[in-house]
């Protein structure tokens, strides 16, 4: 059985296609569950929000003292982190406050007495210092010093005495479903702090923790500061329920078909059938059929072809044929019949991605009960050179071996003799869940070993009705149990509480056993639709982003609709759909186009603005009026501003015929680029030869020119300009950075270091207006003298 996705991504259950059992290549799913957290520092707490919506994320606050007030002063994750759609990004937004008040006493408190007392009245930071043993654990210092002004909210520096006979690193506990306190008492107990971040979500009771950052497992320093997300009350009242899709599970194992319903938001009940062995675990029918739509905790009926094991013997078990099941199969089988899987990973190109094609115990040879199976499996190939990594928080060594396979990681199981954490199941990861790290790289995976100490084999069940995922965690690991949580949409339960397990309270069953238990979850990773009909384009932006869904206007022209409002929308409004679709819309916009200014612009440039409103064009000369730009457009037939219909030709004209030699002053280029340097030269008339130079830095730089700055010279004169130029020949260069660019200011660093531009208009809601929100190389790469590169600029 799948265990459960870590707290902190509740809301992406069923939207995430990343870190279970049935990812792309045993699902046919993707990972477009996952994206790419925006940078939001420094804007309006609902700019911020109304952006992190439009991607589909929920958002946390975390107050703080500051001006100016109401903006966001830093976010967790960071900008551009992976995460999935649906997960929470932590804000920390500035609240002025008039009138500070006299900071308390923190001195002789343990830390997590201090975060106790103080972490929702301040900004606590801990830093470690020198002191006694007696002072270990403990606030040595504080700044401001007790009695001085401190602000709600401001930042009030302890300084702690650490304790080196603890380990330097922890496993971050989960306290999903506790309430504020137990989740900072739970995280204080382990030498972690806690600082409360508010999130007010639709159907949520008040203070209750519904996730964390960093992810639970996660190996993080002693005395880290931890991110707990607690609901405070919903402000615009219920949401109502969605009908999401019902996935197709039909082909999949038993465990990656319970993974994919309660990533939808569905439950499942099973009736087991016969079948061929090949096909044992596999779902063979499913009601509802896939792409059905359905509420949110609907039950699906699934057939699934079960196993039929040799009758139990008293030597052992029968090792059943492993070879040309998936991973998935392999494991489930195993464990079905009180074995241990312990997949090794192969590369044989031979055998389909994650298949077992050899196995070390012959087929019906005995085995004893507990007993861990090898088995070959074909490892995939590397598809990316940068990888995110998969969540391996309760998984057991065989489902996190896999995961890190499909992932493109490698990963090292270390088995940790223990009763503290859930049997055999992962407690530890040494790289957090959703980070980037390239292709190969290792992960550590902690691995919880019961000790049996010679006690008994055989233990009772506990009662975990009503327990959260860590009170039940806890219970089971007490009782030397496995343990295996489904989060399940049921409204009639208490959310996050276990409400069904298997198997029941009062069981007798082995030691290490897995335990299954259902947990409500909470149901908000569903958007409605808003219907969009007679709404501008601005106002559309507005609702669907208010909605958690992004927006797509396409402008159609159509004269009998009301004009620039939206008459068409691909999505019936009511329908829910995942947080983050895209919603695509029509604007109707007039048949008629307005004629582009065109006055000062070269004949390309006018050109290609008149074939860019869909008009026709022609060029013309003629003797233009003293002081015109030599060639530059000083007249055009049809005035700037006219509406005409598509495919109208506008003639425009150049200065040209037999005029006199005109004279013009040579600008001064001296300190400009090359490129700028010519580009001024051109605008005034005059042509210009480079002469390039070897020389110190700086190289491209214009440091002479002739004729000289100020001399009058006939328009048409070819002006020199030198450049100094490195020894050296230069065949890659740096890519540098466009993002936040105007169009002009991209174009002149990319031609700055001899790189080609390809600059293209594009919408994009939440990003500033007139800017480069993208381009298709990360800045700093290295690339050849001459390479095209292609951005993105904004539009309001």
């Amino acid at each position: 059985m799948r265990m459960r996705t870590s707290a902190f991504f509740l809301t992406a259950l069923a939207l995430v296609g990343f870190g279970s059992p049935n990812h792309t290549a045993l699902a046919g799913g993707g990972g477009g569950g996952i994206g790419s957290v925006p940078d939001v520092v420094g804007r309006s707490k609902a700019d911020a929000t109304a952006a992190l919506a439009a991607e589909g994320y929920l958002v946390g606050i975390y107050e703080i003292a500051g001006d100016p007030p109401d903006t966001v002063a830093s976010q967790t994750p960071a900008a551009n982190v992976a995460l999935p759609r649906g997960g929470i990004v932590s804000l920390d937004v500035r609240r002025k406050e008039a009138d500070p008040t006299p900071a308390p006493r923190a001195i002789g408190l343990a830390t997590s007495a201090a975060v106790a007392a103080f972490g929702r009245l301040y900004d606590l930071h801990f830093e470690a210092t020198v002191g006694t043993a007696a002072e270990r654990g403990k606030v040595r210092e504080q700044s401001p010093a007790e009695g001085q002004p401190l602000a709600l909210k401001g930042r009030w520096t302890l300084r702690y005495v650490p304790d080196p006979s603890l380990p330097p690193t922890v496993a971050l506990p989960d306290v999903t479903g506790a309430t504020a306190t137990q989740a900072v008492d739970a995280l204080g107990a382990v030498g972690l702090h806690g600082q409360i971040v508010e999130a007010s979500i639709p159907g949520a009771p008040v203070d209750l923790v519904i996730g964390q950052f960093p992810l639970p497992g996660s190996e993080v320093l002693r005395e880290s500061d931890v991110r707990v997300v607690v609901t405070v009350p919903f402000e615009g009242g219920a949401v109502p329920a969605g009908r999401p899709e019902v996935p197709n599970v039909v082909g999949l194992s038993e465990s990656a078909a319970k993974d994919a319903l309660d990533r939808a938001g569905f439950d499942s009940s099973v009736e087991y059938v016969a079948g061929a062995a090949s096909d044992a675990f596999l779902v063979v029918t499913q009601q509802p059929d896939a792409g059905a739509e359905a509420p949110e905790g609907t039950v699906l009926a699934l057939r699934i072809v079960k196993y039929l094991a040799p009758a139990p013997v008293v030597d052992g078990v029968s090792m059943p044929n492993l070879v040309g099941l998936s991973a998935w199969q392999a494991e489930d089988l195993l464990v079905s019949i009180g074995l241990r899987a312990s997949p090794i990973l192969m590369d044989n190109p031979s055998v389909p991605p994650l298949r077992v094609f050899a196995q070390q115990r012959a087929v019906g040879s005995l085995v004893p009960s507990g007993t861990s199976v090898s088995y070959r499996v074909s490892r995939p190939a590397a598809t990316t050179p940068s990888v995110v990594v998969p969540d391996l928080y309760q998984r057991s060594a065989a489902s996190a071996i896999a995961l890190c396979a499909q992932a493109g990681v490698s990963v090292t199981i270390v088995e940790i003799l223990t009763n503290t954490y859930p049997a055999w199941r992962v407690f530890s990861q040494s790289l957090a869940a959703y980070s980037l790290v390239p292709a190969g790289t290792n992960v550590i995976a902690r691995v919880a070993k019961p000790s049996g100490g010679g006690g008994p084999t055989t233990t009772i069940v506990p009662d975990l009705t009503g327990r959260t995922a860590g009170e039940a965690t806890a219970l089971l690991t007490a009782a030397g149990l496995s343990v295996g949580l489904i989060d399940v949409v049921s409204p009639g339960n208490p959310p996050l509480k276990v409400f069904a397990q298997f198997p029941a309270a009062g069981a007798q069953v082995s030691i290490g056993a897995l335990v299954q238990a259902k947990i409500a979850k909470l149901s908000f990773g569903w958007k409605l639709v808003p219907s969009l009909f007679g709404m501008t384009k601005p106002e559309a932006f507005a609702a669907l982003a208010a909605a958690g869904l992004q927006p797509n206007a396409v402008d159609i022209a159509n004269p009998a609709k009301p004009l620039g409002k939206v008459f068409w929308q691909d999505t019936v409004a009511g329908t829910s759909r995942p947080a983050g679709t895209v919603i695509t819309f029509r604007v109707a916009k007039a048949a008629l186009v307005p004629v582009p200014y065109l006055i000062g612009k070269t004949d390309a440039q006018a050109a290609s603005l008149l074939v860019a409103s869909g008009l026709d064009w022609k060029r013309s000369y003629k003797f233009a009026p003293p002081g015109s730009p030599y060639g530059r457009v000083f007249e055009q037939t049809i005035g700037a501003g006219a509406s005409v219909m598509p495919g109208t030709q506008v003639e425009f004209f150049l200065p040209g015929g037999a005029l006199p030699p005109a004279v013009a002053l040579v600008p001064t280029v001296l300190g400009k680029t090359k490129i700028n340097a010519q580009a001024i030269l051109q605008a005034f008339g005059f042509p210009s030869q480079v002469v390039e130079v070897v020389g110190p830095l700086p190289h491209g730089i214009v440091f002479l020119q002739s004729p000289a700055a100020g001399t009058g010279a006939n328009v048409g004169t070819i002006v020199t300009i030198t450049v100094r130029k490195s020894p050296f020949i230069i065949t890659s260069v740096a890519v540098p950075n466009l993002i936040g660019l105007t169009g002009d200011q991209a174009n002149a660093a990319l031609f700055a270091v001899g790189l080609a531009s390809n600059g293209s208009i594009a919408f994009h809601f939440g990003k500033p207006p007139y800017k480069v929100y993208s381009q298709n190389y990360i800045p700093g790469t290295m690339v050849a003298v001459g390479t095209q590169i292609t951005w993105r600029r904004n539009v309001p």
